[in-house]
């Protein structure tokens, strides 16, 4: 289980089974043996995916992980909110096309 403030960038997202790897979190050592004679066998880290629930959302605007909120806008249309900051991150201007 991972617990405390830990920062990192989402890498890779499994829908499937909804996991995600994030950069520099959940490393796990693998022994990996030589593929050739004489050569020796290697110890790595791999980043390991861990749920989706137990990942936050950043504000860079205010330096701060919050959890969502749902709310229902003024036209009807249902978004997702930062609850610590009430910024919206479901609009569309939020996102580079």
């Amino acid at each position: 289980m991972i617990r405390g403030r830990l920062d990192g960038e989402v890498t890779e997202i499994f829908r499937h089974n909804n996991t995600v790897v994030v950069n520099e979190i959940n490393l796990k050592t693998k022994q990996v043996k030589s593929k050739e004679v004489g050569e020796p066998g290697q110890i790595i880290k791999i980043e390991a995916p861990i749920h989706s629930s137990n990942v936050m959302l950043y504000s860079k605007e205010q330096n701060v992980a919050s959890r969502v909120g749902h709310k229902v806008l003024d036209n009807g249309k249902r978004v997702r909110y930062l609850i610590k900051t009430g910024e919206i991150i479901d609009g569309t201007e939020n996102w580079k096309f």
